[in-house]
């Protein structure tokens, strides 16, 4: 639930969609809030009405009042898997995959708004090469127990700047 800028209480969730072309964050609404919990990873829907909209670089969608969402019949394959030595600057969300290179580092950090946030970072590792990638907030609890070695996929990945200049992953 968030405060819109009218004083007036909304409900929002965050699920992340996509098709041939690629993945993206696509929020939805008040009563499409409640929908996300109906979703299962890797299933099908329609949806129409949607907002697209591009803010700091970055492509997401939006449906509220005015659109609708459906589960298809037909099934989609969602973008494709980014080999970890491709990684360059995108506008999307990237999948990788590969093995966990280090045990996960957690650690609090206050924002530019002077909020403090959980993050944990680990080293991925594919056949052709490695990145840091960066989980945020609520989803560190489900990344600290990663061991080195185990095997993931990692699906909505913003590309970002490191401190050294080399590219890191980042979850939405």
């Amino acid at each position: 639930e968030i405060k819109r800028t009218t004083g007036e209480s909304a409900r929002v969730a965050r699920v992340i969609v996509g098709d041939e072309s690629g993945i993206v964050p696509l929020s939805l609404w008040d009563d499409k809030a409640d929908l996300a919990t109906q979703l299962s990873e890797g299933e099908s829907v329609d949806l129409r009405g949607v907002a697209v909209r591009e803010r700091l670089g970055e492509i997401s969608l939006s449906l509220g009042r005015s659109g609708g969402i459906q589960k298809a019949t037909r099934s989609v394959e969602a973008g494709t898997i980014t080999k970890l030595n491709s990684i360059k600057p995108s506008k999307g969300l990237l999948i990788v995959e590969g093995a966990v290179s280090d045990q996960p580092s957690a650690r609090q950090v206050v924002t530019d708004k002077g909020e403090t946030v959980s993050l944990a970072s680990f080293t991925l590792r594919d056949d052709n090469g490695l990145a840091k990638v960066t989980f945020w907030r609520d989803q560190v609890p489900a990344v600290t127990p990663l061991k080195p070695g185990t095997r993931v996929r990692i699906t909505g990945l913003r590309v970002r700047p490191g401190l050294g200049g080399e590219l890191e992953l980042s979850s939405v």
